[in-house]
């Protein structure tokens, strides 16, 4: 084998490692992302949940809507 072909070789090693590294990145930000979007909807669940019980609450015990404010606050 001649240096030439050595030199390929490597160049070709090291291309392949860094497109390896590059895949395991997007995915790792794919999987970020992923989880951000669960974390989002979640909490809009978690705010429409207490919003229902909320307005159920005002509702079913009359609450004056002042204590509303501050149960929300």
């Amino acid at each position: 084998m001649s240096a030439k072909e050595g030199g390929k070789e490597e160049e070709e090693e090291e291309e392949e490692e860094e497109e390896e590294e590059e895949e395991e990145e997007e995915e790792e930000e794919g999987k970020v992302e992923e989880e951000e979007e669960e974390e989002e909807e979640e909490e809009e669940l978690v705010t429409k949940t207490l919003y229902r019980f909320l307005t159920s609450h005002i509702l079913d015990h009359s609450v004056p809507p002042r204590e509303f404010s501050n149960l929300i606050l």
